[in-house]
């Protein structure tokens, strides 16, 4: 990917950033839902999320034993990481939009 250089630091396009804000914001909204008495992850949804990590885990073992560079390594593991983290928070909005919190208040 295209990563341009000034002054010998490299601009990195800000699609990792905006994902992981999008994935802390709904991380705060799950937060919120779970604390309001929301439906929680069932355990099949942990299982997967388990399997995704260790998957990915996997796969960066693999490219380590293939002798990959450390900063390859490393920004493979990022990535990565946000992405889980994003996939993850994006099932969560499902169940959230799915099941919503009655509000007592409202009388309905």
């Amino acid at each position: 990917m295209f990563e341009p250089e000034l002054a010998g630091v490299t601009l990195a396009f800000p699609m990792g950033a905006i994902l992981l804000l999008m994935a802390l914001c709904g991380a705060i909204a799950d937060w919120r839902y779970l604390r309001r008495g929301g439906m929680p992850a069932t355990r099949k949804q942990k299982q997967w999320i388990g399997i995704a990590v260790l998957l990915c885990i996997a796969l960066l073992v693999i490219l380590g034993l293939m002798e990959t560079n450390a900063e390859g390594l490393g920004a493979v593991a990022g990535k990565l990481s946000v992405l889980l983290f994003a996939v993850w928070e994006l099932s969560r909005w499902r169940v959230r939009r799915a099941n919503p919190i009655r509000d007592m208040h409202s009388g309905h």
